[in-house]
């Protein structure tokens, strides 16, 4: 009862506050939909049995699978403190249609943090690749683009012309 109390006086602040001119906390967000025309993931698969677990060795064969004309959701937010420095991140995946429904291949995480001023903005980024489905030395393994992260600082100019 206590967290739902937390989690509505926390939701009604945030809402007073987004709303509040002049207002010292902001929110935006964006949500991408799009098609993918071409595309190719890695399917590896276990060849060798058993794969050690905690041991070393995995053997994998790698398969290409082909997901030209997929689709592409992304969603993104960032939350400003004082219009100058903000915290956020994102989600996006690459979903492929098999037989008679959208598979998710990996999902894409970003998280960020900085400050902006103007039409300039230096901010840290973290960017890492999941596969979708967690895997076990037995079992199939989807991993799109690998699993893997990096870690960059960012100045960033942009620019609008109308």
């Amino acid at each position: 009862m206590m967290k739902r109390v937390l989690l509505i006086s926390l939701f009604l602040f945030l809402s007073v506050a987004l709303f509040a001119e002049p207002s010292w906390l902001g929110l935006d967000f964006s949500i991408e939909i799009g098609w993918v025309p071409r595309g190719l993931y890695g399917s590896y698969e276990c060849v060798e049995k058993p794969c050690w677990y905690n041991g070393i060795a995995y053997t994998y064969d790698i398969k290409k699978k082909d997901i030209s004309n997929s689709f592409y959701t992304k969603l993104d937010a960032n939350i400003w403190l004082f219009k100058y420095v903000f915290l956020g991140g994102g989600v996006g995946t690459v979903m492929y249609w098999d037989m008679d429904s959208f598979n998710p291949t990996f999902l894409n995480f970003i998280f960020r943090s900085g400050m902006a001023v103007g039409w300039v903005s230096l901010f840290y980024e973290h960017q890492c690749s999941h596969p979708e489905f967690t895997y076990f030395p037995y079992y199939k393994i989807l991993n799109a683009r690998g699993e893997g992260s990096f870690d960059a600082i960012i100045l960033k100019v942009q620019a609008e012309f109308k």
